[in-house]
């Protein structure tokens, strides 16, 4: 008995320095390259931390966009709009923000062709059905934010027909049990190291665990045949507004024999359709060929822990896009539209004979860094007007900020506390970001609200108002105001 206490005492001492000595050499980082299965805690860490900007941009726009509010129609400088619908890789998931695609390629445009404006609508997760219902939506109900062309930056894992997020529904191990977690804040990278390749075992012995086999379903027959349907309904929403739609094929690495068939087909279902499509996956193939792009691609990923296109991908990408806008003449055909000032959108309505109706307020007029190097000043307040004992939000929403107006993103949700205390809820809420470079004066002088009717009502300021210094609250919720007799 006491043989085998002592043996037993020396395998579980031997296990333990095998255990030390195997944490400390995945810490030293020796082994990183060796396997794409698992990230070290201090890659995840810096990841987030990069990420945490965008995050709290995101929550400051109402559709959750990596980007600032833009206003439902063109600013009086603007000549023509370019909607950029994505998913992660146009909001620009672990990426600086200059660094993401959807950036990038707005810039890219301006200097090309000064006037035309890139709308960056993308968000983590989003398939192109949820881009469609974003359309049929929120597109609709601002006749798609006046764009003249919707360009969809399509990757392979935007054939998911299932309506949320893929993380709800992609099987995985959760590795959510007690003990585990005990044992991954002693043994943070072994943990990390030895479920991660659990996780990649179970993709190659199941077939409904990992992202291989969510790709082989949703690359499947059926799914296709419904995926069809997807493209034909976001073709008619485009149609139905006038609006050429365009789809760019984008891969995350120069891969030919992973993206290669799924971008012929993809091309295929599009000419079916009759929707212009750009592959840009030979560019890709071209712009890195002889080059060492490490195992799996790493050395292009965002960061060590994030395999979404870093700098250099989205780079090539947003080349090979706006190359492919100006071989096609599009770029050109957008940039010879004349601008309209924003003054003749409301010049020629009447005023409204009784305002008294019309409430119009500002609930925060704020200056502060969108980036870094980008001070802005957001204007957020409410427009709406009483009829027939109903709240009825104004069509549009106009600014003047300095000496221009603005047209804002009005109709938004809004909850109000009416006389006797219940809460209505209603879409009377407008914002807007302007960047204080555009401005003569970041001041607030005038409102001028459109009612349902096809009249103007103007709210001046007296005194022009300066925005107070302080960032804006998230809008994860809509506001609430409190409403007098």
């Amino acid at each position: 008995m006491r043989r085998w206490t002592i043996n037993a005492g020396l395998v579980a001492a031997s296990f333990a320095v095998f255990l030390a000595v195997f944490e400390a050499l995945l810490a030293s980082g020796a082994v990183d390259e060796l396997s794409i299965h698992w990230i070290p805690p201090e890659y995840k860490a810096a990841d987030q931390r990069i990420m945490r900007p965008s995050d709290v941009r995101s929550a400051r726009n109402p559709f959750g966009f990596n980007d600032a509010i833009v206003g439902a129609e063109k600013d009086g400088r603007t000549r023509a709009r370019i909607m950029l619908l994505g998913d992660s890789f146009v909001w620009g998931f672990g990426l600086p923000y200059p660094q993401g695609l959807g950036q990038k390629l707005k810039q890219r445009v301006a200097a090309a062709a000064p006037g035309v404006e890139v709308l960056p609508f993308g968000r983590p997760g989003w398939a192109t059905l949820h881009q469609l219902r974003f359309l049929e939506n929120q597109g609709r109900a601002y006749e798609l934010f006046e764009a003249d062309l919707v360009l969809v930056a399509f990757v392979v894992n935007d054939l998911d027909l299932v309506d949320d997020v893929w993380t709800r529904y992609r099987k995985k191990i959760g590795w959510t049990n007690a003990a585990v977690h005990a044992l991954g804040k002693i043994l943070p990278n072994t943990v990390g190291f030895v479920t991660g390749h659990i996780d990649a075992a179970a993709e190659v012995l199941t077939d409904d665990h990992g992202e291989g086999n969510w790709m082989n379903r949703i690359w499947s027959e059926p799914n296709l045949s419904g995926y069809r349907q997807v493209l034909a309904r976001l073709k008619a929403v485009a149609g139905e507004a006038k609006v050429p739609l365009v789809f760019a094929l984008m891969p995350s690495a120069p891969n030919v024999d992973y993206h290669g068939p799924k971008f012929k087909l993809m091309a295929s279902m599009l000419n079916d359709l009759g929707v212009p499509v750009v592959d840009l996956l030979p560019d890709v193939v071209a712009a890195f060929m002889g080059k060492d792009l490490g195992r799996n691609f790493r050395k292009l990923w965002a960061n060590p822990a994030d395999s979404h296109p870093g700098d250099a991908m989205t780079t090539v990408l947003a080349d090979a896009t706006l190359a492919y806008l100006k071989r096609e003449r599009m770029l050109a055909r957008l940039a010879a539209k004349a601008p309209r000032p924003v003054s003749e959108r409301f010049a020629s309505l009447p005023l409204c004979k009784d305002d008294r109706s019309v409430k119009i307020g500002v609930i925060g007029f704020d200056r502060y860094p969108f980036t870094d190097d980008t001070p802005t000043v957001r204007v957020q307040g409410y427009g709406f007007e009483l009829a027939e004992n109903a709240l009825k939000p104004l069509s549009q929403i106009y600014l003047l900020i300095g000496d221009e107006y603005f047209p804002a993103l009005p109709r938004m949700p809004l909850r109000a506390i009416v006389p006797g205390g219940s809460v209505a809820a209603f879409n009377g809420f407008f914002a807007l970001d302007v960047a204080t470079s555009r401005l003569r004066e970041a001041a607030l002088g005038e409102i001028v609200g459109v009612t349902q009717a096809g009249c103007v009502t103007f709210r001046p300021s007296g005194v022009p108002v300066t925005p107070k210094q302080g960032a804006p609250a998230p809008l994860g919720e809509p506001p609430l105001i409190r409403l007098g007799n």
